[in-house]
C-alpha cells in the first residue's frame, strides 16, 4: 500500500486549502484513535492526511447563551473544563466513558462524531443537548443540527473539502432546574462499545416537565430521539407510572438489531431501563 502524503498546517485556512485541493482522498487527522486503526487493517486508504492538531480547534468558551467546543478538544479536556462539567454534565459523563485514560488523552470530540458510529458516546450526548455542528470550507461556514449531520453508520453531511470546526451547544437559562445524564451498558464495565446508551436533558419547573430531550445510541442507524416518550412527559408532573410508560414508549421507538453482542430485544429492554432511570433521577433532583 502506498503511504499517504502527510501535511501539518499551522492555520485553518491552510488546512482547508489542502483539503479542497486534494479531493475525496484527503482525510483530516485529529487524535487518530480510530482513523489510524482503520488504516492499519485496510478499511480506510486515504491518499492524503491533513494533521489539524495545530490550527486552533481545541478551545472551549461560553458565548452567553451557548458553549462553543472546538472539534479538536479531547475527552480529557472536556472532563477538565469547569464550564462543561458544570453546565453540560451529560457531555462530560459521555466523555468519561470513551475508552481508557490513554485514549481520552488523544481522542477528540470531532473525531468521535465524524466517525458516525451509532454507538458513539459523545454524539449521543450532543444529540440530547441539541448541539449544532459548525462546518468550514474555503467557501465559508455553514451550521447544521447534529441530528441532520449524522446520516447513518459511518456517514455524515460533511462534504469534500469541509472540516468540522466546532460544536455550538445551547445553554439552559440560569433559573431553570434541569437534570442531565448519560448512561451506557456494555458487556463489561470499561473499554466497552455500548450495547445501548441513553442521554437525557430534562427541565422541570414547579414539578412539571417543561422539556425532555432524550437520545438513544446503538439502537438504530444513528442516534435516535424517541419523540413519543418526550411528548408523553412534556407538561406533566413526573410519577413512577409515567416514567414507566415513557420508558416503554422509548423502547418501542428504538430500532435495534441482533448481532454477536446482544439481541435486539435485549437492547430494547436496556433502553426502557435507562430512560426510566433518567426520569426517576429527575424526580429526585
Amino acid at each position: 500500500m502506498n503511504e499517504p502524503r502527510y501535511y501539518r498546517p499551522k492555520k485553518i485556512t491552510e488546512a482547508l486549502t489542502i483539503l479542497s485541493g486534494e479531493g475525496a482522498g484527503a482525510r483530516p487527522l485529529g487524535g487518530g484513535t480510530d482513523l489510524l486503526v482503520r488504516m492499519r487493517v485496510g478499511h480506510m486508504k486515504p491518499s492524503v492526511l491533513v494533521d489539524i492538531g495545530r490550527i486552533g480547534l481545541d478551545t472551549i468558551h461560553p458565548t452567553g447563551d451557548a458553549v462553543v467546543i472546538g472539534a479538536m478538544c479531547t475527552m480529557t479536556q472536556l472532563l477538565g473544563d469547569a464550564v462543561v462539567v458544570r453546565q453540560l454534565p451529560a457531555l462530560a459523563q459521555a466523555a468519561s466513558k470513551v475508552g481508557a485514560a490513554q485514549i481520552q488523552n488523544m481522542a477528540t470530540v470531532g473525531g468521535n462524531v465524524c466517525n458516525a458510529s451509532p454507538a458513539a458516546d459523545t454524539a449521543c450526548a450532543l444529540v440530547a443537548l441539541e448541539a449544532r455542528v459548525m462546518l468550514r470550507s474555503v467557501g465559508g461556514v455553514r451550521s447544521l443540527p447534529i441530528g441532520e449531520f449524522l446520516r447513518g453508520p459511518g456517514t455524515t453531511a460533511l462534504a469534500p473539502g469541509e472540516l468540522l470546526e466546532a460544536f455550538s451547544i445551547p445553554l439552559l437559562p440560569d433559573d431553570t432546574a434541569a437534570h442531565q445524564s448519560f448512561n451506557k451498558v456494555g458487556g463489561r464495565n470499561a473499554l466497552v462499545c455500548s450495547l445501548t446508551a441513553v442521554a437525557g436533558v430534562t427541565q422541570i419547573t414547579d414539578g412539571v416537565v417543561q422539556q425532555c430531550r432524550l437520545a438513544l445510541a446503538a439502537v438504530g442507524p444513528t442516534c435516535l430521539r424517541p419523540s413519543r416518550a418526550e411528548a408523553l412527559v412534556h407538561g406533566e408532573p413526573l410519577t413512577e407510572e409515567l416514567c414507566r410508560t415513557a420508558a416503554a414508549a422509548a423502547a418501542a421507538q428504538a430500532q435495534p438489531i441482533d448481532d454477536h453482542r446482544a439481541t435486539g430485544e435485549y437492547r430494547r429492554r436496556l433502553v426502557a431501563a435507562l430512560v426510566r432511570e433518567h426520569l426517576l433521577e429527575c424526580m429526585k433532583s
